[in-house]
């Protein structure tokens, strides 16, 4: 499913070998940490990294004003974990509909 999402991605977006390596190439140049003017650059960055990869991508705090700055999942279903909210301490904190918590490093606990 994921590599099929990534062909199907990558055939749409680029001609060849070329131009998906420069567009690659692109996509971390727009990542530049720690330039507040940036950061938005630098999350649609983000974001087209986990479409390259064969994720379900989506920007939740833009999107919704709460959660995480990018969240990558399996299947668009799962990108859209229901209610976001911002956890004290300023760590996103997410719960989707059958009320899981995100793991280590931001992965998810429990089932897939």
């Amino acid at each position: 499913m994921q590599s099929r999402a990534a062909a199907e991605f990558l055939a749409a977006q680029y001609r060849d070998g070329t131009s998906l390596r420069i567009g690659v190439q692109a996509l971390f140049e727009d990542v530049v940490w720690g330039e507040e003017e940036r950061s938005d650059d630098a999350e649609r960055a983000w974001q087209q990294l986990g479409l390259h990869l064969g994720f379900a991508s989506t920007r939740p705090e833009k999107l919704y004003g709460t959660g995480p700055d990018n969240l990558w999942a399996l299947s668009a279903a799962r990108c859209h974990p229901g209610p976001l909210r911002e956890a004290e301490g300023g760590r996103d904190e997410l719960r989707d509909r059958a009320g899981q918590q995100p793991g280590p490093l931001g992965g998810r606990a429990g089932r897939p």
